[in-house]
């Protein structure tokens, strides 16, 4: 090695510049995950029942559905998580939102995946609302009771317990839509309801197309993307382009 150079023979780049090439990418690598996680609010919900932890609204999530009169695991149950975002400076105008679904397995279980780390930076992460479905039940949302409207306080990122009911006859199908929200998720699995729904407004039922069908693969999320869900036997037909319009957010 010459005489007051600092060079490595097997590295002909001197050694006080691999020092600053090294700390120069640490500064990068640090400020491009920031630039990654977005700014979150503040989850309305627990971690867990009586952790007294704060939730994540970012995920995951996880939970059983059972039957409310029986306590049976409902097996076939679309479960719908929707992260929604909005611009930092807007007050209730979302941005855009992301969506992912998954099927309860025999054991009434389901597993949602945490919002993926490509959609943290797309605004303000304002709300997660998880929605659960099937055929001849009165739906459930993580934010609201369908009964009274008022917001529910018992839903937890995991280990969530959700128990449905089954439709009443004489519930109105109208008011059940409007509750669930419209989402294309599901009005791909709630198309029988949605003809009940246009008969009681005094609308000509739509024609029925075949519709997909629902895997009931519980593993089937798809982390990043909005799954097509597949019908249970027991659940709706197809789609319908009628439907009546979401009211809640």
């Amino acid at each position: 090695m010459a005489l007051g150079t600092n060079r490595d023979p097997a590295n002909p780049v001197p050694r006080y510049h691999r020092r600053r090439l090294l700390a120069l990418c640490v500064l990068v690598a640090v400020i491009g995950l920031n630039g990654c996680l977005g700014p979150v609010a503040k989850a309305p919900f627990s971690r867990r029942v009586g952790s007294g932890q704060p939730g994540s609204l970012i995920g995951p999530f996880d939970g059983q559905v059972l039957d409310q009169s029986t306590g049976s695991p409902i097996s076939s149950v679309l479960v719908i998580g929707t992260w929604t975002f909005q611009e930092n400076n807007s007050l209730s105008v979302p941005e855009s939102s992301h969506t992912a679904t998954a099927i309860t397995s025999s054991d009434g279980t389901y597993a949602l995946p945490s919002l993926p780390s490509g959609r943290q930076f797309a605004g303000l992460l304002r709300r997660f609302t998880l929605v659960a479905y099937k055929a001849g039940f009165v739906g459930y949302r993580s934010d609201l009771h369908f009964s009274d409207r008022l917001v529910r306080r018992d839903f937890v990122q995991h280990g969530n317990v959700i128990r449905l009911d089954r439709f009443p006859q004489n519930e109105s199908h109208v008011r059940h839509l409007v509750f669930l929200g419209q989402s294309a998720e599901l009005r791909s699995v709630c198309q029988t309801e949605t003809v009940a729904a246009a008969r009681e407004l005094g609308q000509s039922a739509p024609s029925l197309s075949p519709s997909p069908s629902l895997s009931t693969d519980p593993l089937a999320v798809e982390a990043g993307k909005t799954t097509e869900p597949t019908k249970d036997p027991s659940s709706d037909g197809p789609k319908n382009k009628e439907s009546p319009q979401d009211a809640a957010p």
